[in-house]
């Protein structure tokens, strides 16, 4: 889960200071602590397997004719 810093704090499990606008890739738990404590906000991944082509943008590729 990516989550991105809104608020400066010490990290104890990363053993530094987190500063603002970074963004940090987190398992659940850890994010719900995070922003819980009003650190951090989720940010929606977005997935890679399939990424969205307008259909103007779309190359055409012609079908082969029938005999």
């Amino acid at each position: 889960m990516k989550i991105q810093i809104i608020s400066r704090y010490t990290d104890t499990q990363l053993g530094r200071k987190v500063e603002a606008g970074e963004v940090l890739t987190v398992d659940a738990d850890r994010a719900a602590v995070i922003i819980g404590k009003g650190f951090a906000v989720e940010i929606a991944e977005a997935k890679a397997e399939q990424s969205h082509v307008p259909k103007a943008e779309r190359k055409h590729t012609p079908k082969a004719k029938k005999k």
